[in-house]
């Protein structure tokens, strides 16, 4: 197979503007610390690239990952390797697509909260996406909210396979960038300036 800078993640459900996947490789052409890149669906602002549309620069693919893990989560596993790694992801506005369907509508969200399990976030990063989630209604519904939030407490991983947690290291850098970012959030939310 011919070697590529990029390689693309779709949906069957996804539909894309003229001119998506020249607008997001450009902006990863000109800043080669982004390892992952997509484009945006609604107009609400978002911190990480979604699945659907995903570009992955392919040296960082290669030289961190290999290959994509057989495990439930795998999306999320990519974008925290690709930071715990030194590189940065970007949702890139100005390219644009849309879901045929309602975005939960195949899954209910259980790998949204099983795979927050696997990956072992931190309960508070669970209990703050949840709260975001259910008061805005984005990205997935108060309903989505809720059932990510019920997988998450209830899952029960298998030992090996498919349903099983991440390695140990995984997980605990996993827990390092979100302990961090529950500090910052609590002190912004304790200044007195």
């Amino acid at each position: 197979m011919e070697k590529t800078d990029y390689h693309m993640i779709s949906t069957d459900d996804t539909q894309y503007e003229e001119f998506y996947a020249e607008k997001i490789m450009r902006k990863m052409d000109e800043d080669k610390i982004i390892a992952i890149s997509s484009g945006n669906y609604d107009s609400n602002s978002y911190a990480t690239p979604h699945g659907a549309g995903r570009f992955v620069r392919n040296s960082f693919f290669n030289n961190v990952l290999g290959h994509y893990p057989e495990k439930m989560g795998y999306e999320s596993v990519i974008l925290q390797m690709s930071l715990y790694h030194g590189f940065k992801n970007l949702v890139n506005n100005d390219a644009r697509f849309s879901h045929t369907r309602q975005l939960g509508s195949n899954h209910h969200f259980y790998e949204f909260g099983a795979s927050m399990r696997t990956l072992g976030y931190h309960p508070l990063f669970v209990l703050g996406r949840f709260t975001q989630c259910f008061l805005t209604g984005k990205p997935i519904g108060r309903m989505g909210a809720i059932q990510m939030l019920y997988y998450y407490l209830s899952y029960k991983p298998k030992q090996v396979g498919y349903d099983s947690m991440y390695d140990p290291e995984i997980r605990q850098a996993i827990r390092i960038r979100q302990k961090t970012r529950i500090k910052q959030i609590f002190r912004l939310g304790n200044t007195n300036t």
